[in-house]
């Protein structure tokens, strides 16, 4: 962490202080004993001592410069593992938001049974010699030309025409035709889970 890096450097200054500190003493009685020119016998010791924690604190210095540029390393790679579980994390979000869109995503087409036809919306299914057939979402219906919505923010779509016939299969109790009785303005959608469970897709015919 920037805390333990930061204390391994304070550590390192601290005793590179020490060290300076050190080196002038060393340097000062050195400079006295080649002046008196005397052998005092206390004053080598004392320098001897002083090389010798020198030589230790270079030691402490090299031990923790190492162990600095350890915790370098460490966090260099602690670094770039939370990046890439920071780009993982943001590109699961992304998939998870776009499963999340496609499992909200559904269609609409507005149109006379003749234009419902011509895009290739509509199928007759059911009957006997053509009696008692119905329209029906083709099977292979291209939904390009349906209008793409969100359920989430849909709550209602406007109708023109004076006939209405819901083609796809939506629960009664999902939804309310507002307006006229005779010439509805809007379906509005009272319960989206329940509309769109049994169909992703509303086709409406209108006359």
């Amino acid at each position: 962490s920037k805390d333990a890096a930061s204390s391994i450097r304070s550590k390192i200054s601290t005793i590179n202080d020490i060290l300076a500190a050190n080196k002038k003493k060393i340097s000062a009685i050195n400079n006295s004993l080649y002046k008196s020119q005397k052998q005092n016998k206390e004053l080598k010791k004392f320098v001897e001592n002083l090389e010798s924690r020198i030589k230790e604190q270079e030691e402490q210095i090299q031990v923790l410069t190492a162990e600095l540029e350890k915790k370098n390393i460490k966090i260099d790679e602690l670094t770039k593992n939370v990046e890439n579980l920071q780009n993982t994390a943001k590109e699961k979000d992304k998939q998870l938001m776009a499963v999340e869109d496609e499992k909200h995503t559904a269609y609409f087409a507005i149109g006379t049974k003749k234009e419902l036809r011509a895009k290739n919306l509509i199928d007759k299914r059911g009957g006997f010699i053509g009696l008692g057939t119905a329209d029906v979402l083709a099977n292979n219906a291209d939904f390009s030309v349906l209008t793409k919505i969100d359920t989430r923010n849909t709550q209602e779509i406007p109708l023109t025409g004076e006939k209405i016939k819901i083609v796809t299969a939506h629960p009664t109790s999902s939804y309310s035709l507002e307006g006229d009785e005779k010439r509805p303005t809007s379906i509005r959608i009272t319960n989206p889970d329940l509309f769109w469970k049994a169909s992703k897709c509303l086709v409406i015919m209108v006359d």
